[in-house]
């Protein structure tokens, strides 16, 4: 929504989803888009393959990320290719399956 709009984005064109302070969030190249879906219920919207639940907070588009930055305590950062390089933290737990899906 932007606006008081309905705005369609492409699963191509999201670079993440995210929550802060109850509302969730699309995020593109250079946009924050408030969404009327739960975090869950976008995840099952979206395709498993390529989107992953990184931490409670966040969905990441395995396809839009540029670095894997090890953070602290087994956990990392994600840098995606938005425009402001944005980090999406791993938590410890989703760690080891990013690895596996991810090969490293």
């Amino acid at each position: 929504e932007k606006q008081g709009k309905t705005v369609l984005v492409a699963e191509s064109d999201l670079f993440f989803a995210f929550t802060e302070q109850d509302y969730v969030y699309l995020k593109t190249y250079e946009e924050k888009l408030l969404v009327r879906f739960t975090l869950k219920e976008l995840e099952s919207r979206l395709n498993p393959m390529v989107f992953f639940r990184t931490h409670r907070c966040y969905l990441v588009n395995l396809h839009k990320v540029k670095e894997i930055i090890p953070f602290f305590n087994g956990t990392y950062n994600l840098v995606v290719e938005d425009k402001e390089k944005s980090q999406v933290p791993v938590s410890r737990a989703q760690a080891k399956k990013l690895r596996k899906i991810l090969g490293f």
